[in-house]
């Protein structure tokens, strides 16, 4: 079925790329490269132009860090890509480890129960917190110390830039398309691996380490003001009249 599924789609989007003067707009390095490697490189004209966020709902101007417990959050539909079940496995790490850990998961989908019984497994209902769809993160966010992200495949990553915008410490996978996000060890962390004993370690190290943490809020806020919305339309809208 998924086979007959992308054939079909793939005839979809042909069919609509005969009929759009062959202009695309990739949002990521990964994406154009993607697209640089799949369609016929001289038959269409490629402009990058990276997603971005509406800042005045995130920016936080001050956020007191008072790290007395390690609060994470995660937002994403419960798919078998966004890997949610990765980050039970990290607070059960944690919590072995004697740290005081809660995660908030925001999002529904078809793996909700194969998450919800591994959190039964581990004896983690006390830890973490299967929120559900929200139309507002906002609060949900700054109620928060780390954003941690799991998706084993990602096209850009709006929901971290979102979390920076909200001064909390980003740990996340590497899903490709983030890379144009996080500066490794400067605004964040990727982890090349999936490894939820490394990821844990880190986590555990920023909140040891409150000096490390606050540098590194402060990094990932500046990298958040440079995706406002405001100034991707202006760039769209040129590219459109273009």
């Amino acid at each position: 079925k998924k086979t007959y599924f992308e054939i079909f789609e793939k005839k979809r989007l042909l069919k609509k790329y005969k009929k759009c003067n062959k202009n695309f707009i990739s949002i990521s390095s990964d994406t154009y490269k993607f697209f640089t490697k799949e369609m016929p490189q001289n038959t269409f004209d490629l402009v990058s132009l990276p997603n971005a966020i509406n800042l005045s709902r995130f920016k936080s101007l001050s956020n007191p860090i008072i790290l007395n417990k390690i609060r994470l959050i995660t937002v994403g539909a419960l798919v078998p890509n966004k890997n949610q079940i990765f980050l039970v496995d990290v607070v059960n790490y944690i919590k072995n480890k004697n740290y005081d850990v809660h995660l908030n998961i925001i999002g529904d989908g078809p793996e909700r129960k194969k998450i919800q019984n591994r959190i039964l497994e581990l004896k983690l209902t006390e830890n973490i917190k299967l929120s559900g769809n929200l139309d507002l993160i906002e609060d949900e966010l700054k109620q928060a110390d780390f954003y941690v992200h799991s998706a084993l495949n990602e096209a850009f990553g709006l929901v971290i830039l979102e979390a920076m915008a909200s001064r909390l410490a980003v740990v996340t996978l590497n899903g490709r398309g983030n890379n144009d996000i996080i500066d490794n060890g400067i605004n964040g962390f990727i982890l090349n691996e999936n490894n939820y004993k490394k990821f844990g370690d880190i986590v555990i190290n920023l909140f040891s380490n409150p000096t490390e943490y606050i540098n590194m809020v402060k990094k990932g806020y500046e990298s958040a003001l440079k995706y406002d919305i405001t100034v991707y339309v202006n760039k769209l809208l040129k590219i459109y009249k273009s």
